[in-house]
């Protein structure tokens, strides 16, 4: 009989975002076949950030998440540290409004960005970095909420990492014609996102990375990537784009930047 974990329930039933999580995360767990097999299913119910990490450390309701790394995380939980997306996250596009695509392509210095308004999720890892830059931003807890403000023209962008962009805007344009993704700009700062567990399931953590480290020494880790996103990178350009490259002032020590093989490169 398959040993069930509990992976944390997507924050709508709209966010797409959590489908490659899901698929890695299975195919992970099971890559060893000599391993007892493990079957994973969503919480019943969906939870802040925050009180997601509180459940983790408890070691109730939920085995594991996958989210943006950050420093209070990695101190409380079980922290894989290889980025799910090879770091993809931290390649910000921007869904805009269709009526100005103008007035960003005529944009060539941070500065000029820095002006606009964007709109972040309020617990989100990378809102506290954006603001950080002196970046103007607002901010709404619901998500569904982020796309609507950009709809209805009451912010000027949403960044958006490059893994998410294509997804969101397939889901997210019908509802909200206005919706438009930004062809010209890019913004980098090292973001990974990990999967954290429970410290109460170190068994599990274990299993996790070596798995996944396993993939990545027999390149299906890569194999993996490429299958899922190597046509939506070219789709976006993003080797293309005008690319502002940021700091990460937030990013834990641990981070394993000289890594090479784990993150994406335009190079």
């Amino acid at each position: 009989m398959a040993m069930e974990i509990i992976l944390a329930k997507p924050k709508s039933e709209k966010d797409p975002r959590q489908e490659y999580v899901l698929l890695l995360l299975e195919t992970a767990l099971n890559y060893q076949q000599t391993q007892p097999p493990i079957s994973i299913r969503y919480s019943d119910t969906m939870h802040s950030r925050e009180r997601l990490k509180a459940l983790l450390k408890e070691g109730r309701a939920v085995d594991i998440q996958a989210t943006a790394t950050r420093p209070d995380w990695e101190e409380d939980l079980l922290t894989v540290r290889i980025p799910i997306f090879k770091g993809l996250l931290g390649y910000r596009l921007l869904l805009i409004h269709k009526d100005h695509q103008q007035k960003f392509s005529a944009i060539n210095n941070i500065e000029q960005l820095k002006s606009m308004t964007a709109v972040l999720g309020t617990q989100w890892s990378i809102t506290p970095v954006w603001k950080g830059y002196g970046f103007n931003t607002i901010t709404n807890v619901d998500y569904e909420s982020l796309f609507k403000i950009i709809h209805f023209n009451r912010a000027d962008y949403f960044p958006r990492g490059a893994n998410e962009i294509l997804q969101e805007y397939n889901k997210f344009h019908p509802d909200f014609p206005n919706l438009e993704i930004e062809k010209d700009l890019a913004i980098y700062l090292p973001l990974p996102m990990y999967f954290f567990v429970t410290p109460h399931k170190p068994t599990l953590a274990k299993r996790l990375e070596d798995n996944m480290e396993r993939m990545i020494a027999d390149g299906e880790y890569d194999r993996f990537f490429f299958q899922n996103y190597g046509r939506k990178v070219n789709q976006l350009r993003i080797n293309q784009r005008r690319t502002f490259f940021l700091k990460n002032p937030n990013l834990p020590e641990k981070t394993p930047l000289n890594r090479k093989e784990l993150w994406y490169s335009t190079n």
